[in-house]
């Protein structure tokens, strides 16, 4: 169930540390439960320690979010008071010696890292304050719910229903307290991303618990105890789900329907980012997915015969198992059509990097560096960056090893007059792009999506 939603699957195939981030969370969970169980006193060292890379993996709030997950969690059990059992110092030590070491060493090379990560990052990040904001785009309150439904579909279905009986009183048994630490987790996850100002699909990652939280409602639902919800009050909105997705996507196959570029862009941030520039979505994105929606339609048109069989014959097992097989089959289409989702100069544009050759030749990037995706691993030398001061490279070029990497327009016009060749990319088209600016002369432009490679070829022609 963690592992077969699309939020999980898509970001499994990113080079982001989020995944290594929530594996380790995860981990330290696995750990206090063992714990909470009585398994000994050795499970808190791995939940301590798993929180310790935990922060390597990602921040801080590696550590402080589940444990303050966790204290909360032992007040409304009332087991508040023998907090120190919770907190031995060897524990703490290995939290601090994995945590630590690293980020003081950063700080002592590079002063106002820990600045920058913990209070930039984070604290002014809230407050909407950055000193070095990044591109980004916040989702709104509504936004950032529809996602987190759409990335981990069809297990969300049963979530409402799971986390209102876990946490319903009493907790009469320590595996009851648990279902209940889950329930507050994916309250607490959801509440806080919810209210935040600032949002982005991927902070609520770490709910990813709610995969299991949804547990005990499936287990009832298949068991059927005493008191449990009836199975048809399970299955019912997951046929009438799966059926009217099986609906849209044979209409929008067919041509009836179309995708907006205001649906691609709620759910991928580059796509966000650049309709916030001016820029266009990607115009061909739904000539290139269309096709996938003949597959999906099928897919889900047979989950949904399977979930009315289960249904109607009151076979729980089935349906589960339908949903299951079904989120297994349409996740490999996922991926293909992420590689049909827009970027600015993603998978399939890196071979439009300019190949620079000659020793005095000049690569100059416009932009944030993340916007180039994979071109830049072409490249052979460093890139000039031109305004290109958001948010980790805005931080960077207030040290000295960085004077002369970043550029301003008019130091891109000069080496532009110079006597060497000078290569532009950028994720701009030219109506938006610093090209607008430069000096007339000749000057060859290549474009793809929103892509360009902007080429300058000097007095000795091109080579």
């Amino acid at each position: 169930m963690v592992a077969a939603n699309l939020e999980m699957f898509l970001f499994g195939r990113m080079v982001k540390p989020d995944l290594l981030f929530v594996a380790c969370i995860l981990l330290g969970l696995y750990g206090f439960v063992l714990a909470y169980l009585g398994k000994g006193r050795w499970p808190l060292l791995l939940a301590y320690g798993s929180l310790g890379l935990a922060v390597l993996a990602k921040d801080l709030l590696g550590a402080l979010g589940p444990l303050a997950i966790v204290a909360l969690f032992l007040g409304l059990t009332g087991e508040g008071r023998a907090w120190r059992q919770w907190i031995p110092p060897r524990a703490v030590l290995l939290l601090l010696a994995v945590a630590v070491p690293w980020y003081v060493a950063v700080e002592l090379q590079h002063r106002g890292f820990l600045w920058y990560t913990i209070v930039d990052n984070h604290v002014l990040n809230v407050t909407r304050q950055r000193v070095f904001p990044d591109e980004d785009v916040s989702l709104s309150t509504l936004e950032f719910l529809a996602v987190t439904a759409a990335g981990f579909f069809p297990w969300v279905l049963a979530l409402p229903l799971a986390t209102w009986r876990a946490l319903a009183r009493p907790w009469r048994t320590p595996e009851a307290r648990l279902w209940a630490l889950l329930g507050i987790w994916v309250v607490a996850i959801l509440g806080v991303f919810a209210l935040s100002p600032f949002k982005l699909p991927h902070y609520g990652l770490p709910r990813s618990r709610h995969g299991p939280a949804g547990g005990p409602a499936l287990d009832d639902a298949i068991e059927r105890p005493a008191g449990a919800p009836r199975s048809f009050t399970l299955l019912v909105p997951s046929l009438l789900t799966v059926a009217a997705l099986a609906i849209a996507s044979l209409l929008v196959w067919r041509g009836v329907l179309g995708v907006s570029t205001g649906a691609v862009a709620l759910a991928d941030v580059s796509a966000r980012n650049m309709a916030a520039q001016g820029q266009p979505v990607a115009t061909d994105f739904i000539a290139q997915f269309r096709p996938l929606f003949g597959s999906i339609s099928a897919i889900f048109g047979l989950v949904a015969a399977a979930v009315a069989m289960a249904t109607w014959r009151r076979l729980p097992r089935l349906g589960v198992g339908a949903m299951l097989a079904g989120m297994l089959a349409f996740l490999p289409l996922s991926v293909e059509g992420s590689r049909s989702s827009p970027s600015p100069l993603g998978t399939g544009d890196d071979r439009r990097a300019p190949a620079a050759g000659r020793p005095g030749d000049v690569v100059a990037h416009e932009g944030a560096l993340e916007n180039s995706a994979s071109a830049l691993l072409r490249l052979d030398r460093r890139v000039q960056i031109v305004n290109g001061l958001q948010s980790n490279l805005a931080f960077g070029a207030t040290f000295p090893e960085a004077r002369g990497t970043f550029w301003d327009g008019e130091a891109l016009a000069r080496a532009w007059r110079a006597d060497r060749r000078v290569f532009l990319l950028t994720a701009l088209t030219p109506a938006k792009s610093v090209v607008r600016e430069l000096p007339p002369g000749r000057c060859t432009c290549s474009s793809k999506a929103a892509a360009a490679v902007s080429i300058r070829i000097g007095p000795e022609g091109p080579g």
